[in-house]
């Protein structure tokens, strides 16, 4: 939604999907330096999506609010990694 990823898509194919700035996540956003090297991980389970903080200097936050354990995941959702805006969008949702 903003940030240097701006406009990319990132696909969640895996039960688990990490989220930092190295190489070895699964969701890499190495152009922000202010998402930890494992900031957050995304977990699927029967079909929901949670995201958990894994200790990250400057923490996760979900539709404007800090998150301080795993959160459950909606369409629309609003996740703030360091200063890198995304949106969740449920692969069920309809296109627009």
């Amino acid at each position: 939604m903003n940030g240097p990823e701006d406009g990319r898509v990132f696909p969640l194919t895996k039960s688990l999907t990490t989220i930092g700035r190295t190489d070895g996540n699964d969701l890499i956003l190495a152009f922000d330096p202010t998402v930890s090297r494992q900031h957050a991980h995304v977990t699927e389970e029967q079909g929901s999506y949670w995201i958990e903080d894994r200790r990250s200097t400057s923490g996760t936050e979900v539709d404007g609010v800090s998150i301080r354990s795993k959160q459950e995941l909606h369409d629309g959702c609003m996740i703030l990694v360091g200063e890198t805006l995304l949106c969740f969008r449920s692969a069920a949702s309809p296109k627009t």
